[in-house]
């Protein structure tokens, strides 16, 4: 193994079947590169606010996801949206 890569010969040329997955890698690390750059150009330098605001940002997102599919099947049946769609959390007990 070289470079850390298993398929890298010591020329640096890396085997034909495993370049499809290092562009993937590529991607994703840029994509996470650009996620990190943007919460540190914003005030948040501590890795785990960054996975709170992650953690904000998916729930809100799937909650948004909810609230559309609610609006389409209402547009779609022609009946009105009953209520608050469901949650991803329960209701908490009291």
């Amino acid at each position: 193994m070289v470079g850390g890569f298993p398929h890298q010969r010591a020329d640096g040329i890396v085997a034909a079947e495993m370049a499809p997955d290092l562009l993937q890698h590529e991607f994703v690390k840029s994509k996470i590169d650009a996620v990190w750059n943007d919460f540190w150009s914003g005030g948040i330098s501590n890795p785990l606010e960054v996975m709170e605001q992650l953690t904000y940002l998916l729930f809100s997102k799937g909650l948004d996801e909810r609230q559309t599919l609610a609006e389409n099947k209402a547009n779609r049946t022609g009946e009105p949206i009953l209520g608050h769609t469901r949650s991803a959390c329960p209701s908490p007990v009291m």
